[in-house]
């Protein structure tokens, strides 16, 4: 679960140095978010979308709705490659 601090440590340690697309998914409506993160950036973007509300507002209204525990993140990708943009 994302709410959980050790989830999100592993996926900061997992994602250092990557850059990589990624899905946000609520699990009730099974709506979806499709995002893309620039290398080191990958936790940051997790991070404001569900916790500090400063990505999609989509995500930000839902996940206030629908709270924390009903939505998952997938990696669909992850590059080794750097990546600024």
């Amino acid at each position: 679960m994302i709410n959980n601090i050790n989830i999100r440590k592993k996926i900061l340690n997992e994602t250092k140095g990557l850059s990589g697309i990624y899905m946000i998914v609520n699990k009730i409506t099974k709506d979806y978010y499709v995002g893309s993160a620039a290398t080191n950036r990958f936790y940051a973007r997790l991070s404001n979308h569900l916790i500090y509300f400063r990505g999609s507002k989509i995500v930000k209204s839902a996940v206030k709705k629908y709270k924390l525990d009903n939505f998952a993140l997938i990696i669909l990708e992850l590059y080794p490659n750097i990546v600024t943009k």
